[in-house]
């Protein structure tokens, strides 16, 4: 990440992980795509913030199932285990993706959004 004054800022996953998902949270984006490492971490760290469903996926049925069933917002993905070259055909599949509300999973996420609102 980019200082004000040109640097590379000094900045860990977990705080990328978590500005993307306030950003999110907050409205000022729909979805973000985070790529690190394995992608887990960033998932895990993305997904405290309340309100937001981050999913690790490295393959076309994972890719399909984060957004179609569990509408997830954020796309991790991990450099150390996947291709580019695969990786943009997923980001490509991924943004084209959305998320039926009455799909048979639609209940299965308000059921976890109301055990989150507690």
């Amino acid at each position: 990440m980019w200082a004000d004054d040109g640097t590379v800022a000094e900045i860990t996953y977990p705080q990328v992980s978590f500005q993307a998902a306030r950003e999110i949270a907050e409205g000022r984006r729909d979805r973000d795509i985070l790529v690190y490492g394995t992608g887990i971490g960033t998932a895990i760290a993305a997904s405290k913030i309340p309100g937001i469903r981050a999913a690790t996926a490295h393959d076309l049925v994972t890719v399909r199932g984060a957004v179609e069933n569990y509408d997830a917002q954020i796309l991790c993905m991990g450099q150390n285990v996947i291709a580019p070259t695969a990786a943009r055909a997923l980001v490509d599949l991924w943004l084209d993706l959305r998320h039926d509300p009455a799909s048979a999973y639609g209940e299965k996420l308000e059921e976890i959004r109301a055990f989150e609102e507690g």
